[in-house]
């Protein structure tokens, strides 16, 4: 018998085989146990077997043949004779046993009888034997692997190969890679030791193993979670590539312990082997960069052999049926449990889990299995793309971290500190006092009132609520309180500024909330922040910005999130929204008691957004790439259409041509443009021409010879694009019958542009055009609800554009045109800028909602909800669409004040809504009713010229013929009166006109009862129009000439008196004899009718800039210039260009030069505004939002603008002195402008009065005629 130890497991079977040797002798035999590489054979005859094997000697040549099925399906097998005895052979084989043979064998297994023990538990030898071969083979693969590495580090070293680290790190890596290479075998060697180590443990379960409170967020807040990260990407590719081959070998492995094996525990998986290797590379000294790199190398070692091992490792397992979990027994000592018989198994179940079971080496961070087990849902949720395995140094992550806010943060940098609380605590104050009359706004200040109550802990404030609130509660605790607080005896409860911060923070959050719809997951995550911020509130730790709080970072963080989850704000895998909201959950509940808690919860959320960004930022990406590819076919096909288009049309060629281009010719054109074969370009190209002169000409034997080399090489290049056989057969039957008999052929003529591309030029809506911005957010409804989609590929015709959503999992793509109609149909419109903060957003939105509370108040009529007199002014003269005649429309009722007088207000208010009521059912749907004064309303008839306009006021009073208003006993006969007048946009100003109307119904109003007066005097607006017309042909005389002047009105400080006066740059007009100065109305109006507004813009920069330059010591003694640019001066090139050219000399004060834009200039081209406005504040000049309040711009709007000073629109200061309303626009309207840090101008200041109010109100400047009338700019020499 041979003494040679056994190195492979050999497995028990019984099958019938025949040892047959050289001479020809065979013994019939069964198989007694085999393994890969032999058998033992045992005789059935053992007289016999004695007999003939004393004729034979070790190491002879043998076959072994099996009997019945295993005979018929396999070849024999050849080996030699290793020892012998009197019935038994050992046979060594000369190759591996087949692994269909070996998988046979094993089956077969089930055969034997085991003694009472099931038929799939291995003999103890058995067990043993498995995994020595395993461990065998894994041996083998590890030193593979690390031989590789070992090669490359060979190689970086002799090349000084840094792997594009810094220079500062060349030095420690290379020192570190030659520390590496002196010791790799010992460092192998551990990393082998280790995994064995860490099999032995499997299933170990150690006492203490409980985990600790805060485990999870002490983990994630560790400064290696980036190197776990990397190390994960890489085992988790492999487990990717290698899934099927593990599952099986887990389901086998497990019968060799007594717990489950997964990709977390199995003792040869690329987890456990990254790991370790992870493990084996601390004590060397390397970062996390370095790292990565020797991770990605070491991984595309692994890759290259895993699969390979795993079909080993499931040969030597094939005997072993997969694992039942019921069947899973504990048996104590883990190292005695690894390949023990299972006669000796527990009949206990083992309670535990896989992740409760698994171990790590004790030199592994205790939190090994929560770590990888994050990363791995990080992995399996946004897996690398192209191929990448996602390790930092192969794809570089992108920075999800959020800008610095507050005091000191990129959102304060341009205007200051905002204190939004503040802010949103003095609206809340405005609108409580817009209804009490005896208190002058003025004088509101936050901290002038103290209350009657106090509640300070969030105990007390949810007791007055009623209810505890729980976060999957379907209203929120802010929706609760906001309610609350209108209340007054709720609000009795609470000191006023308690009050006040509590409802600023209330309609602050509630906006949050609301943004992610009802009970999304965002929203449930939200809903646990709120009692910790009120509870801060009410403890007086508010900070001044939420943001600046960790809960108010909490608060964005939980909004970032909104990239994993659907459009409804779901997540896209429910595990991951559970982790999410256990380390929210770990944070507030740890927050008393551990400082740092929330500070904690941040930085882990923070770095599990990392991949998501990262996935997200390579969709977006892949996404461009497809859409740019996609147009550039597009682009290639047209081409190719053209050319054909204008080689074929009007001639008349053979039938099969367009047919030959139909099937093929015509894509196989497009592939070689698209692939810049020029070459090959101009050959099929002339193919084509020979082929259309073959089939024109008179048939030849040399014509005839000369087609096939022709044929030949269209049916090659056609063979690459058709995929049909039968189909290319065809045609070239086709072709070649046409070509050998051309007069047969039928001929079609080719009409011009007989070839349509798949897409000819898009026409596109040229103003949508260029407000377009890639990284705009969009409102875009889909399926009936709006969904915030992001604007990632125009395309550079910019005719196309494509949308994503926030977890970019879906997309749409839309030509400019569809865009245009989404939006004509309110079914696409921007939206708020999601790459900004939760919280700023949620600001923006409470404020823009309490400041259209007021708006509306402003401008519209308490009583009927119609817009009152400003409104409509305002609606028609900012009106682009209102062209061509229209009309006005005024109307009078009576007794109307004599109803108000006797029967009470309530009366006069329903007769009001009646008459509302009653004049808007005679209108037309695009007609605008108004509510004017007490019983006067006025009508905007857009496109109705007098008659038209007299013709529908007919019908109006035959409506209020005969009505009565009957008010208890009493009953009142309504009288109308009717005044109507013309207007032109353009022609005539909006409230000119308006008044014209009103002047004809008080003529109306002499006459009688039911009377409609058309505005007598008619000849003024075909004056108006002709003088119009007159001054259209003297702008280019106007601007060459001497008539234009610069004047200037001053602009004073009223809250630093010390302060220097601004002035604003203003036009002066001389009359037709040079001497008298006139308004310049008319020919401002002239001049923005017939388009030439920026040359006159550029007359008036140009002469102001040239002032400063001879005056510059006047200037000096300023506070600086501001001069209006039009909206048609923000698109001229030739103002930019000017601007470029003086600015960029450097002898300008370019900071005290300030341009001045019209709020509706920027709403109508907002992008055109922001390029101006970023090209010329280069030199350093300022900006300011001119007419604020005229165009309703929105609060977030506004802020992305970053003017440096807000002009509140005249309109609302003219007339605030008696009207509380306009004083809290005013007021209103000044607080937003030091909300966004700029400085604030009152226009139209005319009286002591206003000039009185604005400055207590605390607008820092003033402007308009009680200060100063405008004077000629050549006088400021003299003032000053």
């Amino acid at each position: 018998m041979s003494n040679t130890p056994r190195h492979f497991a050999r497995l028990r079977t019984r099958e019938s085989a025949s040892l047959v040797f050289a001479n020809g002798e065979t013994i019939a035999c069964v198989v007694h146990d085999f393994s890969k590489k032999g058998l033992k054979l045992q005789a059935l005859d053992r007289g016999a077997a004695a007999h003939i094997a004393t004729s034979h000697r070790q190491d002879e040549a043998v076959t072994v043949k099996f009997l019945a099925e295993l005979g018929e399906r396999y070849r024999p097998l050849q080996g030699k004779l290793t020892h012998q005895s009197a019935a038994d052979f050992g046979i060594y084989l000369l190759e591996d046993m087949p692994a269909e043979v070996f998988q046979a064998m094993a089956q077969a297994r089930v055969k034997l009888p085991q003694n009472g023990h099931a038929d799939d538990v291995l003999l103890p030898e058995e067990s043993q034997a498995i995994l020595r071969d395993c461990i065998n083979l894994f041996r083998i693969f590890l030193g593979q692997a690390w031989q590789t590495l070992l090669e490359d580090i060979k190689w970086k070293i002799a090349e000084q190969d840094t792997d594009h680290l810094p220079l500062a790190d060349h030095s420690r890596y290379l020192n570190g890679l030659t520390d590496m290479q002196i010791r790799i075998d010992e460092i192998s060697q551990r990393h082998f030791d280790m995994l064995i180590e860490r099999m032995y443990k499997i299933g170990e379960i150690k006492e203490n193993a409980s985990p600790q409170s805060g485990d999870e967020l002490s983990i994630l807040d560790e400064d290696s979670f980036e190197d776990w990260l990397n190390i994960s990407a890489l085992f988790n590719r492999i487990n990717v590539d290698n899934r099927s081959a593990m599952y099986q070998f887990a389901q086998r492995f497990s019968r060799l312990n007594a717990v489950p094996i997964g990709p977390h525990n199995d003792p040869f998986g690329p987890q456990a082997v990254c790991l370790t290797f992870q493990d084996t590379l601390r004590e060397l000294d390397f970062n996390n960069d370095m790292r990565a790199i020797l991770y990605r190398q070491f991984g595309k070692a692994l890759q290259a052999d895993y699969g390979k091992l795993y079909e080993q490792l499931n040969q030597l397992l094939a005997p072993l049926k997969p694992v039942q979990p019921s069947r899973l027994r504990d048996t104590g000592d883990a190292r005695d449990r690894i390949g023990a018989s299972g006669n000796d198994r527990s009949a206990a179940e083992h309670p535990h889990s896989e992740a409760a079971v698994e171990a790590t080496p004790d030199s592994v961070a205790k939190q090994t299995s929560k770590l990888a087990d994050i990363a791995e849902r990080l992995f399996a949720l946004y897996p690398p793309l192209g191929g990448s395995s996602g390790i930092r140094g192969e794809t570089t992550a992108v920075d999800s971290s959020p800008p610095p806010t507050g005091e000191a943060g990129a959102s304060a940098a341009d205007h200051g500190a905002l204190n939004m609380a503040s802010y949103l605590q003095q609206l809340h104050l405005i609108l409580e006092r817009i209804s009490d009359r005896s208190t002058p706004l003025t004088q509101v200040s936050v901290a002038a009132h103290s209350g009657d109550g106090e509640v300070n802990r969030i105990d007390g404030l949810l007791a007055l609520l009623g209810a505890k609130q729980t976060a999957t509660s379907e209203t929120s605790l802010s929706e609760r309180l906001d309610r609350s607080l209108a209340q007054p005896e709720f609000a009795a409860e609470l000191a006023l500024p308690l009050r006040q911060q509590l409802g600023a923070m209330a309609s602050l959050l509630s906006h949050a909330l609301a943004e992610h719809g009802n009970q999304s997951d965002i929203e449930l995550l939200l809903k646990k922040l709120e009692q910790p911020i009120y509870d801060l509130a009410l403890r007086g730790e508010a900070p001044a910005r939420l943001e600046n709080h960790p809960l108010g970072r909490l608060i964005d963080l939980v909004d970032r999130f909104a990239i994993v989850a659907d459009d409804n704000g779901h997540f896209h895998d429910p595990q991951f929204r559970e982790l999410v909201g256990s380390i929210i959950d770990k944070g507030i509940s740890q927050r008393n008691v551990d400082a740092n808690s929330l500070e904690t919860t941040c930085a882990a959320l923070d770095k599990l957004l990392k991949f998501p960004v990262r996935a997200r930022t390579q969709k977006i990406a892949g996404y461009q790439e497809i859409n740019e590819t996609r147009g550039w076919i597009r682009d290639n096909n047209r081409r190719v259409v053209e050319e054909l288009n204008r080689q074929l049309a009007s001639r008349v060629i053979a039938k099969v041509i367009p047919r030959l281009l139909e099937l093929g010719w015509q894509h196989w054109l497009v592939l070689v443009k698209l692939r810049g074969d020029t070459a090959e370009w101009v050959q099929s190209w002339r193919l084509l021409a020979d082929l259309l002169t073959i089939v024109e000409q008179t048939p030849t034997a040399a014509a005839d010879n000369a087609t096939s080399p022709l044929l030949d090489a269209f049916e090659a290049r056609l063979a690459t694009v058709i995929v049909d056989r039968r189909q290319l057969a065809e045609l070239m039957q086709e072709l070649a019958d046409y070509v050998r008999a051309p007069n047969q052929a039928e001929r079609v003529k080719i009409p011009e542009g007989w070839l349509s591309p798949p897409e000819g030029a898009l026409p596109r809506d040229e103003t949508l055009a260029g407000q377009l911005r890639v990284g705009d957010w969009w409102d875009i409804e889909q399926d009936g609800k709006p969904v915030p989609m992001q604007l990632i590929w125009l395309s550079q015709a910019r005719a196309r554009v494509c949308f994503v959503n926030r977890s970019a999992t879906s997309k749409l793509d839309l030509t400019l045109n569809e865009l245009a109609e989404r939006m004509r149909r309110d079914q696409a419109k921007p939206g708020e800028d999601r790459d900004l903060p939760l919280l700023e957003r949620s600001e923006y939105g409470a404020i823009d909602a309490m400041y259209r509370h007021l708006a509306q108040q402003a401008n519209q009529d308490p009583i009927t909800n119609l817009p009152n007199r400003k409104s409509l002014v305002r609606l028609v003269g900012h009106g682009a669409h209102f062209h061509g005649v229209s009309s006005f429309c005024v109307l009078s009722f009576e007794p109307y004040r004599i109803i108000f007088d006797h029967c009470g207000a309530e009366a006069g208010e329903d007769l009001t809504r009646t008459l509302a009521v009653m004049a808007q059912r005679s209108l037309g749907a695009n007609d605008r009713l108004a509510m004017l004064s007490e019983g006067s309303f006025a009508a905007f008839l857009p496109g109705l010229d007098l008659d038209a306009a007299r013709e529908l006021t007919t019908r109006l009073s035959r409506n209020f013929d005969g009505y009565h208003f009957q008010h208890d006993s009493e009953n009142f006969s309504i009288q109308t009166f009717f005044g109507v007048a013309s207007y032109r946009s353009g022609v005539i100003d909006p409230d000119e006109a308006l008044r014209r109307a009103a002047s004809a119904c008080e003529v109306a109003r002499s006459i009688g009862p039911g009377t409609i007066q058309v505005y007598a005097d008619s000849d003024n607006l075909i004056q108006d129009r002709e003088t119009m017309d007159n001054w259209a042909g003297q702008i280019d005389q106007m601007l060459s000439g001497d008539r234009l002047f610069l004047r200037c009105q001053k602009i004073v400080p009223l809250q630093e008196p010390d302060a220097l006066p601004l002035y604003e740059v203003l036009l002066g007009v001389l009359d037709e004899n040079g001497v008298e100065a006139v308004s310049p109305q008319p020919f401002v109006l002239a001049v923005e009718r017939w388009q030439r507004a920026h040359d006159l813009d550029l007359w008036v920069v140009n002469g102001m800039l040239d002032w400063i330059r001879r005056n510059r010591v006047d200037f000096d003694r300023t506070g600086g210039f501001s001069v209006n640019l039009s909206a048609q001066s923000l698109a001229n090139a030739d103002l930019l260009a000017v601007l470029h050219r003086e600015l960029a000399v450097g002898d300008l004060p370019c900071d005290r030069i300030t341009f001045e834009i019209t709020e509706t200039a920027t709403l109508q081209s907002h992008a055109v505004a922001q390029d101006f406005m970023r090209q010329i504040r280069r030199y350093g000049c300022r900006f300011s939002l001119d007419d604020f309040g005229s165009g309703n711009a929105s609060f977030g709007y506004l802020r992305s603008l970053h003017t440096d000073t807000l002009k509140i629109d005249g309109a609302f200061v003219k007339d605030m002195v008696d009207d509380p309303q306009l004083q809290a626009m005013v007021k209103s309207m000044n607080e937003i402008g030091h909300a966004l840090g700029m400085k604030t101008v009152a226009e139209f200041v005319a009286s002591p009065e206003i000039l009185a109010m604005v400055r207590e109100i605390g607008v820092d400047y003033g402007q308009g005629y009680e200060i100063e009338k405008p004077i000629k700019i050549n006088q400021l020499i003299v003032k000053t």
